[in-house]
Formats: C-alpha cells, structure tokens, sequence
C-alpha cells in the first residue's frame, strides 16, 4: 500500500490544531518514547490523518497506529464509536495498539514495552519494510 495513498488531507487542519492540543498522556509517550526515531528506530508521527479519522500515533513503515485513550473512551457511545473507528482501520490494513492515559502516565515503562512486543510481533510477520 503507497503511503501516500493513507493520507488524509482532509483531515489536515484539524490534526495540525490536534498536534497543539496533545493530552498529557500523549504528550508524555511523543516526549518519552516515540519522538526522533528513539522507538526501536521506527519513525512515528503523531496526529495522522488518515480514511476519516486522525490517529495518535503512526508508523506509516509497520502500520501500526497507537491510540492512547482517555475517560471519554469508557463510555457505551464513545467505545462504540471506537470499534467503527478500528474496523475501518484494521480493514485498510492497520494494526492498531491502544493505551489509556492511567497506563501512559503511572506506567511508561509498561507502556514502552507494550509498543516495543508489537513492534517485535510485527517484525516476525514480516510488515516491516
């Protein structure tokens, strides 16, 4: 699949304010963890729009997005929304980690490892590349 191609510029505005607007949490994973190449040498972006929807995090080389959650996601609404959100990106060829913000914020380094497993996991299957 061409990167390009999982672009949305449609979207771009809005993830542009989004970038400025990062919750703590994020904020605290970009600093700590996916910033500069620092995660296993993957490039991640953040606030990526793509098929509708602006992502967390992406790491257009594995696919893979990274969603990290906050109080709003608990909700019946919002999780039905979620699972929507999921099925269209995982039908477009994306795998996606999801992290709450208790999990980013009191456990980075459980965290870190959570993203380094599926990074290993999508490695072995051979997306990388």
């Amino acid at each position: 699949m061409a990167h390009r191609k999982i672009y949305d510029p449609n979207k771009a505005g809005r993830a542009a304010e989004l970038r400025k607007e990062m919750t703590l949490a994020e904020v605290h994973l970009w600093t700590h963890a996916l910033r500069a190449r620092s995660m296993k040498g993957y490039t991640f972006h953040r606030q990526w729009p793509m098929f509708g929807y602006i992502t967390d995090f992406f790491c257009k080389k594995l696919n893979l997005v990274i969603e990290v959650d906050g109080d709003v996601h608990g909700s019946t609404e919002q999780m039905e929304r979620d699972l929507i959100r999921e099925d269209v990106l995982r039908s477009k060829g994306m795998h996606i980690l999801r992290l709450s913000n208790e999990e980013v914020l009191d456990h980075l380094p459980s965290s870190i490892e959570a993203i380094e497993l599926m990074i290993e996991e999508l490695e072995g299957t051979g997306v990388e590349g």
